[in-house]
């Protein structure tokens, strides 16, 4: 089983060479803080296949474990609908992520950044499931790079839709989900009240 993880774990990352190799190419900032991020959660969530038997540094109750598990579930659900959300809504001319068309529905009318948010939380929960040193450190390196590309993926965003981006960049929070909830509910109650 051992085998097999390492051969996984082998093939992701092969891939994560490949994709920060094409975006240091492209000059793409975000994309390449997008795939140090990734490739730092892959390594914190294969670290018990890579690593045997580290000392946890801390052994709290099972919901803190059960926890992390709902944040990792959270964390897939919403990487899958962003890239259906940029899929359908972006219309990309190549893959999924390059957009011809700003995205400001579905969660992107929640958040700007569902991916990074996606990976920010998944970070936290693998460190909760797994809290092992090597883990820690990794995961919070893969939440800095997130945070990071957000910062990169506006000014990228900025460069490519212009005004309309600044004006989505006003109406929608970069992270903050449940501001980005509390936001679409408020329009939403005015535009009841209008009719």
């Amino acid at each position: 089983m051992q085998n097999v993880g390492m051969f996984i774990f082998g093939l992701l990352m092969v891939y994560i060479a490949w994709w920060l190799i094409r975006a240091i190419r492209d000059r793409v900032a975000f994309e390449v803080e997008m795939g140090l991020g990734v490739g730092s959660l892959w390594a914190a969530g294969f670290e018990p296949v890579l690593f045997k038997d580290l000392p946890k540094l801390i052994s709290g109750p099972p919901v803190i474990l059960w926890t992390g598990w709902v944040l990792i579930g959270f964390s897939i659900s919403m990487f899958v609908i962003a890239m259906l959300s940029l899929h359908r809504s972006g219309k990309p001319t190549t893959g999924w992520e390059n957009t011809t068309e700003l995205t400001g529905s579905g969660i992107h009318g929640l958040v700007r950044h569902p991916m990074q948010l996606s990976g920010i939380v998944g970070a936290c929960g693998v460190i909760l499931v797994n809290p092992t040193l090597p883990v820690l450190v990794l995961g919070a390196v893969s939440a800095t790079c997130f945070a990071l590309g957000v910062q990169a993926e506006d000014r990228f965003d900025i460069a490519k839709f212009g005004e309309p981006y600044r004006t989505y960049m006003k109406q929608v929070p970069a992270l903050n989900l449940p501001a980005g909830i509390w936001a679409r509910l408020q329009a939403q109650t005015g535009q009841l009240e209008n009719m």
